[in-house]
């Protein structure tokens, strides 16, 4: 069931996409830090402030996925204090996974 701000239903498709990318590479999940952005201006600055953790803590890939902008964008190359690198594709577009997943992510669920 739905609720007024649809979480539910985008708790259910981040999961599909969490589930792909898992049994695609289960030993390698540590490589990667997932992230769901809500359409509200406190998230986006706590969103910002976790990737930069990732970044810093050296993980690898950072998928995060953006309903407000319908986006989702993979942050690659941590840096001292950002990912240096980012491919961002809308939904319902693929999106190609680097190494050690190497396998385009179907975000069509998303749409």
């Amino acid at each position: 069931m739905r609720d007024a701000t649809g979480d539910e239903d985008h708790e259910k498709v981040v999961g599909r996409v969490e589930r792909q990318v898992i049994k695609s590479a289960v030993k390698k999940m540590d490589a990667l830090a997932t992230g769901s952005k809500r359409p509200r201006a406190s998230q986006a600055s706590r969103t910002t402030a976790r990737r930069r953790c990732y970044a810093r803590a050296g993980i690898p890939l950072y998928l995060s996925i953006a309903r407000d902008t319908a986006q989702v964008t993979l942050f690659s190359a941590p840096g001292a204090n950002d990912y240096r690198e980012h491919w961002t594709r809308p939904f319902g577009r693929e999106l190609p996974l680097p190494d050690p997943f190497t396998f385009d992510l179907d975000t069509s669920d998303l749409l």
